[in-house]
């Protein structure tokens, strides 16, 4: 993808846009070409693309860059076509702009990527591209797509609540009344309740490097299957390098965050407990939610 901006004074954006960018996109084409050339004739694979996306003020364009192959002894074709274009202070035409670069980024990772890397293997194995695969394991993060966990369910409005026959108001528990510095009231509503009775749930993780050579071995499965392993390291590394910042604590720190959150001390378990000097890396992530309950 290329891109390039004018200003909205400039009265020979798009012209002076065209001329620029013309070699550079004939440079990218020709490297996809001659990617594209180690397979056989026969073989299906990627056509060569490329997106550009041309801007003068507040008017954009949006070209697609591609091959046209000569029959017989003609010569390849450069082309460049224009896709779209419009004012971006027209809502629709914003709102138009971002559905193209959705599409773009979808196409991106679920196409052409796989493409790109299916022809690189085809080219490192020897193997003909369409007898090379790709596993669903991708450094790029949009491609995991598991993102049911990330929050639970809404809890039901009305579920776990008794209510009165007559006049529809639930009964409330009121065994925390004493925490509370005003009445509770009956409200039809739903219940008022102190934000004091909570209850905490604790995932720890603490890795260094003597133990993460054994969760890559258990993530290896019975077979010690390396794609596995190489896919929960590459896990890992894009856990920790999603962050812009990470705090860092020595082990004794991390013990005495453990025990004011849990009232347990590391002693109190069989689990190891790890260096008191030991630096490590931390991310805290907190999830919270109110239940019917």
């Amino acid at each position: 993808m290329m891109l390039e901006a004018k200003k909205g004074s400039n009265s020979n954006g798009f012209k002076d846009i065209q001329a620029q960018t013309a070699f550079p996109i004939w440079a990218l084409l020709k490297l996809q070409e001659d990617l594209q050339s180690h397979l056989k004739d026969s073989e299906e694979c990627f056509d060569p693309f490329v997106w550009l996306l041309a801007s003068r003020g507040d008017v954009w364009r949006v070209y697609g860059c591609y091959l046209t192959k000569g029959v017989n002894s003609e010569p390849t074709k450069y082309d460049i076509f224009l896709l779209w274009h419009g004012s971006v202070l027209f809502k629709d035409n914003a709102l138009q702009l971002i559905l193209i670069i959705n599409y773009i980024l979808d196409w991106a990772r679920d196409a052409y990527r796989r493409a790109i890397l299916r022809q690189l293997k085809s080219i490192a194995t020897g193997k003909a591209y369409d007898q090379v695969s790709l596993t669903v394991n991708t450094d790029a993060f949009s491609m995991r797509r598991n993102i049911s966990n990330w929050m639970p369910a809404p809890p039901s409005n009305t579920g776990g609540l008794d209510l009165d026959d007559e006049l529809g108001i639930p009964i409330l528990a009121l065994e925390h009344q004493s925490m509370l510095s005003f009445t509770i009231p009956n409200t039809r509503m739903g219940p008022v309740r102190s934000a004091l009775l909570t209850d905490y749930h604790f995932v720890c993780l603490y890795l260094n490097g003597i133990n993460v050579t054994s969760l890559l071995q258990l993530a290896a499965g019975p077979f010690q299957n390396i794609d596995a392993s190489s896919k929960a390291a590459r896990d890992l590394v894009n856990q920790i390098g999603k962050w812009d910042e990470l705090l860092t604590l020595t082990g004794a720190a991390i013990d005495d965050l453990e025990y004011i959150w849990t009232g347990k001390t590391r002693s109190d378990s069989d689990e190891p407990s790890p260096s008191l000097e030991e630096v490590f890396f931390i991310i805290l992530k907190f999830r919270g939610f109110i239940s019917s309950s």
